[in-house]
């Protein structure tokens, strides 16, 4: 998987005497904390960064690797794992570097005030949030290469967007957060269909639907699809089961219920595919995550 960069808060200093600070440092990552990320949330396990702690490991300036301001392997750096499990990182300035100088005056005057870390991901799962619904918090549970640590002046917000693609691909393609009363509907038409017969009506796909849905089981972004079509038909939901088969495959394919929630989930589903023409809107969405 490519670099993954997450922004946080937290800078701190270290001085003894009236000199400049002899040490900088800051909290890199915070673990079971939950952070919208606006397209999908994400939490960081305790644990996570067990094995990259001896991990040849730089401080940059806003993650430019010409602008180094530490390193662990020189001893002008710390990473280590703090008593919370958080990621904590330290630095030592030399003053006769200009950049050093700068950054830490930034710093100090508070125009510099966010760390941030790069990294890549070993392990992960994806488990249902209660803001954006099934498989929509992507849970980190290992990292596998830590590859710098940085303060920042700001996020960076396109590559914010870019990884939002890249981690939800990664997001298994099956939702059950649809409504109640959409398994209610189906399981309706099912037993109605029990007694009666489904006579000409429906497919074999529309019934297998109802017995998805009466089940309570995933559905995939085309199964949801195919649901948000069945709109076409709605002009005959209000027909008596008794009377034809409008009504009845209605609620085979869930309902009113369903089927707005259907179309309401494809949206959410297919945002970020949707944004490939408008990515500066996309920006400015992103940015109000850190005002």
């Amino acid at each position: 998987m490519e670099i993954i960069k997450r922004a946080i808060g937290q800078i701190n200093y270290r001085s003894e005497g009236e000199g400049m600070p002899e040490e900088f440092g800051g909290i890199a990552a915070v673990v079971n904390s939950t952070t919208d990320l606006r397209f999908f949330e994400e939490r960081i396990e305790p644990g996570a960064f067990e094995n990259v702690l001896e991990d040849d490991v730089r401080v940059l300036f806003n993650h430019d690797a010409d602008a180094i301001l530490g390193r662990t392997k020189s001893n002008t750096a710390r990473v280590w794992v703090n008593g919370d499990g958080n990621l904590e990182y330290t630095w030592k300035p030399d003053y006769e570097n200009p950049l050093h100088k700068q950054v830490a005056r930034s710093i100090m005057r508070g125009d510099i005030t966010q760390s941030s870390f790069a990294f890549t991901i070993e392990d992960y799962t994806w488990e249902k949030s209660d803001k954006y619904g099934d498989n929509s918090t992507h849970v980190i549970r290992k990292i596998k290469e830590l590859m710098d640590v940085s303060p920042v002046t700001y996020p960076a917000y396109q590559d914010t967007i870019s990884e939002a693609r890249s981690i939800l691909r990664t997001k298994p393609d099956s939702y059950t957060d649809y409504p109640e009363a959409a398994s209610n509907n189906a399981q309706r038409a099912l037993d109605w269909a029990e007694e009666n017969g489904w006579g000409d009506c429906g497919t074999d796909v529309g019934k297998q639907r109802a017995r998805q849905l009466a089940n309570k089981e995933p559905l995939s972004r085309d199964t949801i699809a195919r649901m948000s079509a069945f709109k076409r038909h709605q002009q005959n939901k209000d027909v008596p089961y008794d009377e034809g088969c409008g009504g009845l495959m209605w609620d085979a394919w869930g309902g009113d219920a369903g089927i707005e929630w259907a179309a309401r989930k494809l949206k959410e589903i297919d945002g970020v595919k949707e944004e490939k023409s408008n990515d500066h809107e996309l920006i400015n969405i992103v940015k109000t995550k850190y005002k």
